[in-house]
């Protein structure tokens, strides 16, 4: 069968922008959001185990929160990860730490993008048959499959965990104004102790000789009152120290939905890009004549060769570093 002109376009050529227009070197989902969304969880992560929280209300939630951000993971987790197993991330099982499976995918979209590439490259290069050019087609469309399969799975666990580290993080602010509520009650108490506190000084300073009794027992009371301030003030200081480590987690806390929103629509897009490219090179596999697979011009045409390599090399290079940089804390301060 020999296929139409009308049927002849960039079959390789990727169907979506996977960069960002800003930066050709980055994958499109490597946004502000997605490092602020990496400096949460490392801030949480941060948190020595013998952190105290303040109420137990924040405690609690602090604890829901861990167990979230552990879903996730973070470089340091990967880096256990692979000493405990360095084949982690060529398994044909992605790990279940979502950081993990997220550089784990992105290790399959390096072998992909090189395999079309490499494709593409030898089309152009070599003289081949027909029936050699379809294979090499039908190799891709599978490898495309391939490709394509785990990136669903993966953005259903991401809109999972988006809906928990929401949750989480929310029920953490809002004990937190609770908390920010109780400590501003807690320093004015302490304000006002420390007037009653000087007032008794002076009262008792005023008395002479002939009222000891009295005095001693002022005395007594100032003791009391001291005590007691020593530990509002205690409290108070304890429970502003919480809420200053977890204040810059709360801030981090804004960008938690786009973070986790640009890698859905990212994976999304390139789901979409892989079904495009694996229907288009099998219908060029099952439609194109062994003229046509032969026809290094006609190849070039249908496949849109030039670009292709130029896009794919692209993101390969891009992957290839976002992986690189997978291993390396990001700064949370």
């Amino acid at each position: 069968m020999v296929m139409s002109e009308s049927f002849i376009y960039n079959l390789a050529v990727p169907s979506a922008a996977l960069l960002k227009y800003e930066d050709a070197s980055r994958l499109a989902f490597e946004t502000s959001s997605w490092v602020h969304l990496n400096c949460y969880v490392g801030k949480v992560e941060n948190l020595t185990t013998e952190f105290n929280s303040g109420s137990a209300a924040t405690g609690v939630a602090l604890e829901k929160l861990r167990t979230e951000t552990l879903k996730f993971g973070s470089p340091k987790r990967l880096r256990q990860l692979v000493a405990e197993n360095p084949n982690a991330l060529a398994d044909d099982e992605p790990p279940p730490m979502l950081y993990a499976s997220i550089v784990w995918w992105g290790h399959r979209l390096h072998e992909s993008a090189a395999s079309v590439v490499s494709f593409s490259q030898s089309v152009m290069e070599l003289a081949k048959s027909g029936a050699d050019v379809k294979e090499g087609l039908q190799c891709l469309g599978g490898q495309a499959e391939k490709a394509r399969n785990p990136i669903g799975p993966l953005i259903a666990t991401l809109k999972t965990f988006k809906v928990g580290i929401l949750s989480a993080n929310n029920a953490l602010s809002e004990t937190c104004k609770i908390d920010a509520q109780s400590l501003q009650q807690m320093q004015e108490a302490v304000g006002g102790m420390k007037y009653k506190v000087e007032s008794l000084k002076k009262q008792i300073d005023k008395l002479g000789f002939f009222s000891s009794g009295k005095k001693k027992q002022l005395e007594l009371e100032l003791q009391s009152l001291r005590q007691q301030l020593a530990d509002k003030t205690a409290s108070a200081e304890k429970l502003r120290a919480a809420l200053g480590e977890l204040e810059p987690i709360l801030s981090e806390g804004y960008w938690l939905q786009t973070g986790v929103d640009d890698l859905v629509d990212f994976l999304d897009k390139l789901r979409k890009v892989w079904t495009t490219f694996g229907s288009g090179v099998a219908q060029l596999a099952a439609d194109a004549s062994d003229a046509q697979l032969e026809d290094q011009v006609w190849m070039k045409k249908a496949l849109g060769i030039e670009e292709a390599i130029k896009q794919w090399t692209a993101i390969d290079r891009a992957v290839k570093q976002f992986m690189a940089e997978s291993l390396v804390d990001i700064p949370s301060d």
